[in-house]
């Protein structure tokens, strides 16, 4: 939660007191020109300070200065989001196209997988780009979606690992976009 949140939420608090008070004992409260001047700026604040951290919905930024070592390498923190997560087969005709093992990146993703590491498809961000998704780990997109999934992330599986990925399914997670950096900038 954010500060702006967190003082928003503190002039709703206080709204909410004064319209209990002047509702159930309104001789404590008489309602006259400071009265109202300070539901008036409390109102203000919690518009001001509130409201546009709820229009943002699910895209919330990091602090800039948010780094976070995984794996043992420090990235720093360029966004964190809750976005929805699959996974699927790389190296299946039936969930790629016509060339399965052949990542947006063009290199062969089969192969990468077969080697441990971990990769992802993603067209919200440039391919390269590493992301930390809850439950995955760090995954490297070198792969795309098709354009109606915008906002997802699907997780690169070996072949043989139907089960895993049906097991896996659709899930609201945590992504951070990563960024890395020399440890030498982070201390």
């Amino acid at each position: 939660m954010s500060i702006f949140q967190l003082a928003g939420i503190v002039c709703i608090i206080a709204l909410m007191l004064i319209l209990c008070i002047l509702i159930t004992k309104p001789k404590l409260f008489r309602v006259n020109s400071v009265n109202a001047t300070l539901i008036i700026i409390l109102l203000i604040g919690a518009c001001i300070l509130f409201v546009p951290t709820l229009a943002k919905g699910e895209e919330k930024p990091a602090i800039a200065s948010s780094y976070v070592e995984l794996d043992g390498q420090f990235f720093k923190i360029k966004h964190d989001t809750i976005r929805f997560v699959t996974a699927y087969n790389a190296g299946d005709p039936a969930q790629t196209d016509d060339t399965p093992c052949i990542a947006a990146n063009n290199k062969n993703i089969c192969e990468a997988l077969e080697r441990g590491e971990s990769h992802c498809a993603a067209n919200f961000v440039p391919l390269g780009t590493k992301l930390y998704v809850d439950k995955v780990g760090v995954c490297t997109v070198t792969d795309r979606m098709n354009k109606r999934y915008r906002h997802r992330v699907d997780i690169a599986m070996v072949k043989e690992d139907k089960e895993k990925a049906l097991k896996f399914a659709k899930q609201k997670l945590r992504v951070m976009i990563l960024e890395e950096v020399d440890l030498a900038l982070v201390y």
